[in-house]
């Protein structure tokens, strides 16, 4: 008995482990599309600008070869997280937030990209 109740912990804390390293990686990511933003309003073209938009096409990338899905998302469920939408179960955010990211979140970049390019310099 004493040993299911461990290995329910261990999956726990497993579990804890995952939501905070796909939370951080989204905080990551917030921060690359704001720099995308900030570059794209103030013309600032710099490695900052290349890191951030690197950042966003391996993103996209992954998520795209995952099946659309993040590859966290797997991990999660194995732990035990059966809550929320599919794609992200195992992040900190309300169900909410978690439906919009991907609509969200692709818009903003799409349109800095176009805010970048009309605004390049000469």
């Amino acid at each position: 008995m004493r040993m299911h109740g461990g290995a329910a912990m261990t999956n726990r804390h497993k579990l804890l482990i995952v939501k905070s390293v796909h939370t951080a990686v989204f905080v990551f990511m917030v921060a690359c599309i704001v720099y995308l933003w900030y570059a794209a309003l103030t013309r600032t073209y710099d490695w900052k600008l290349w890191a951030a938009l690197g950042a966003i096409v391996l993103e996209g990338l992954v998520w795209w070869f995952a099946g659309r899905r993040c590859p966290l998302t797997a991990l999660a469920r194995r732990y035990g997280d059966d809550t929320g939408h599919e794609w992200f179960a195992d992040m900190f955010l309300p169900a909410w937030a978690a439906l919009k990211i991907v609509p969200v979140s692709s818009a903003l970049v799409v349109l800095g990209l176009i805010v970048l390019l009309v605004n390049r310099p000469g």
